[in-house]
């Protein structure tokens, strides 16, 4: 990190193909770019992580100054034992084990595994200002918010089905999209039926 900078710009990559994509152009682009950070879930396929070093030794070599933070990297089964083995301590679950995440809204898996991680990491900038790149598409607006936050996806008037299409013809496809419109950990209990059957279908494995 140079420290004399006084801004300083970094990218969310969520590995789905908005954030690839985003990232992608954002560097061909040659906007400013510092970093690109990511949580590791320790839950994500296989073939997810296959083509996070695809993606890795991609940008590296293009761009060789560019830096690449994983978050969680090696500890992330530690905080999923240690979360899912506490106990509740308020509302009508009090004093029973968390166990596995059960709502359907956000529980405590993506607040420990990525959004606690971000949180933290953001302290290691100190006082610079920062840039957050986030990867909505143009047929997102509701996920837009009005905070520090940059959505350069919807400045370019760019929709899903347009980056998929792209992300083939640049040879950057993530194969999971070949059975999901989503990804997200295998064992994630928010997936919908028809992807659970895709999972029992192409991925017994899991």
């Amino acid at each position: 990190m140079d420290i004399q900078k006084k801004e300083y710009y970094i990218a969310s990559w969520s590995w789905w193909k908005d954030s690839t994509f985003m990232i992608d152009e954002l560097l061909r682009k040659n906007q400013k770019l510092d970093e690109i950070v990511f949580c590791d879930t320790w839950y994500e396929f296989p073939q997810m992580y296959d083509y996070i070093n695809k993606m890795e030794l991609y940008w590296n070599k293009k761009y060789p100054k560019l830096k690449i933070t994983k978050l969680n990297y090696k500890t992330a089964w530690k905080i999923w034992t240690k979360r899912s083995e506490s106990l509740w301590t308020r509302w009508q679950h009090l004093w029973q084990t968390r166990g596995f995440p059960f709502h359907l809204w956000m529980d405590w898996c993506t607040r420990e595994l990525k959004i606690n991680p971000m949180k933290k990491n953001i302290k290691r900038y100190g006082d610079k200002k920062i840039y957050h790149y986030i990867g909505i598409a143009y047929n997102e607006p509701n996920r837009v918010k009005e905070n520090w936050d940059i959505y350069p996806l919807v400045k370019w008037k760019i929709t899903e089905d347009e980056i998929e299409q792209i992300l083939i013809q640049r040879w950057l496809h993530n194969p999971l999209y070949n059975h999901f419109h989503r990804t997200w950990c295998f064992l994630c209990p928010k997936q919908s039926i028809n992807s659970l059957y895709k999972l029992y279908k192409h991925y017994p494995q899991q």
